[in-house]
């Protein structure tokens, strides 16, 4: 019973998790989505890996899809771990096609290709994780996930992001 309550809990997490990754990626952690969708358009894309090379951003790209690795390895056990890095490619491609369809950032394969390797470092963390926590895995990640989410919300609410 109490790993069927850690993995609905671990899917409800994840559901949370992509719904803060859209805002941050595809409205750029606006408050006023109506605004941000009414803005001036500009359509730009970058088809040259690390062209314009940010470390700052390379490492938030990469962050940000590490609990994509972490929750599709817990929800998703049977599923191959390629599979699961083919979903996290897509799910940033859909990203990346977005923002240059509504003209809303900058679409760059520099950030398909770190979100994919925050996926697998992901992958690669949950591996270290079910290794160390055993049955405890989902709690353990469960704990941590919403330690984290906590200090997301609390660093946003702190230096009015939104």
């Amino acid at each position: 019973m109490t790993q069927n309550k850690d993995l609905l809990i671990t899917k409800i997490l994840f559901s949370v998790y992509l719904i803060f990754l859209t805002w941050i990626i595809i409205f750029k952690m606006e408050a006023d989505i109506i605004a941000f969708l009414t803005e001036p358009v500009s359509r730009t894309i970058n088809t040259i890996p690390y062209k314009y090379m940010n470390p700052m951003e390379v490492f938030l790209n990469i962050l940000i899809f590490i609990p994509f690795g972490i929750y599709s390895s817990v929800t998703m056990p049977k599923t191959n771990n390629f599979n699961k890095i083919f979903l996290a490619f897509t799910l940033s491609l859909f990203y990346e096609a977005s923002q240059f369809i509504f003209a809303i950032g900058m679409t760059d394969i520099t950030d398909l290709i770190d979100n994919t390797l925050g996926a697998i470092i992901g992958i690669i963390i949950f591996k270290i994780f079910d290794s160390l926590f055993e049955r405890y895995t989902k709690k353990a990640i469960n704990i941590i996930s919403v330690a984290i989410m906590f200090i997301f919300i609390y660093i946003i609410y702190k230096y009015s992001l939104i």
